[in-house]
């Protein structure tokens, strides 16, 4: 039988072991963290992948940092959660005063140098495939971003941000939505709940809608001021356009 290893580094004094008997990774365990020493030092980077292809033409068809996959057959188990990529960041704690630079979950880049031509380029690649069987879910969809807590936060909070930065020359759209012919979509775009504002502009004109039915009703509603040029689409399907500080009922000849 062949010898087993462990390999173990050090940590401020300490040893710790990172690749077990069994040829695992071992950075922590999901209840107990790697403590670094007092100064770990300027960069800090517990695993890496790092592959260079610079040898032209070849027969390589895919190259893959790497390959994670779950899978479930049989008769399945109702209260399992599956996922393939489980990163996270956390920053301090409940009452706590921890303070950090920046904090990403997830930071995918992919960048272009030089003039070769290439078929497709995305940061953030995602794909939902139903099939061709019928089924039952709750929600499905190509990506689901959560916001939680209650926490008053000072500065930009959304929910999705895309920012074209300055030097950006020939951006076609900051926000794409591409419906192929024989799709059979319901909305383009949908919102549900209750925002204040539908969409806002830069300019401060908004579009929303509500269940208001007049001037006095939208202000109750949607507060007493609005940009002239908003547009307001009340419950029984009149459009209001804020006229100086007026909504004012839009009459279609």
């Amino acid at each position: 039988m062949a010898t087993k290893y462990e390999y173990k580094v050090w940590n401020g004094g300490s040893p710790i072991t990172v690749i077990d008997q069994y040829g695992h990774s071992v950075f922590g365990t999901l209840a107990t963290p790697i403590s670094l020493a007092l100064n770990a030092g300027a960069s800090v980077v517990v695993d890496t992948i790092n592959i260079l292809h610079s040898v032209g033409a070849s027969n390589t068809d895919d190259l893959l940092g790497r390959y994670t996959k779950v899978a479930i057959t049989g008769a399945g188990d109702s209260g399992i959660t599956m996922v393939g990529d489980a990163p996270r960041a956390y920053v301090g704690t409940v009452g706590g005063t921890t303070v950090a630079k920046e904090v990403y979950g997830s930071q995918p880049w992919a960048k272009h140098y030089g003039t070769g031509a290439i078929t497709a380029m995305s940061g953030l690649s995602a794909l939902v495939g139903v099939n061709d069987d019928n089924f039952t879910a709750s929600t499905i969809n190509a990506g689901h971003f959560h916001i939680t807590g209650k926490a008053t936060v000072t500065g930009q909070f959304d929910g999705v941000m895309i920012e074209a930065y300055p030097e950006v020359t020939c951006l076609d759209s900051a926000l794409a939505i591409a419906i192929d012919e024989g799709a059979a979509v319901q909305s383009g775009i949908r919102i549900t709940g209750t925002p204040k504002n539908g969409i806002k502009f830069q300019s401060g004109t908004t579009i929303s809608s509500g269940a208001g039915t007049d001037d006095t009703t939208i202000k109750a509603e949607q507060g007493a001021t609005a940009p002239a040029g908003s547009i307001y689409i009340g419950a029984n399907g009149t459009v209001f356009v804020m006229v100086s500080t007026t909504w004012t009922a839009l009459t279609i000849n």
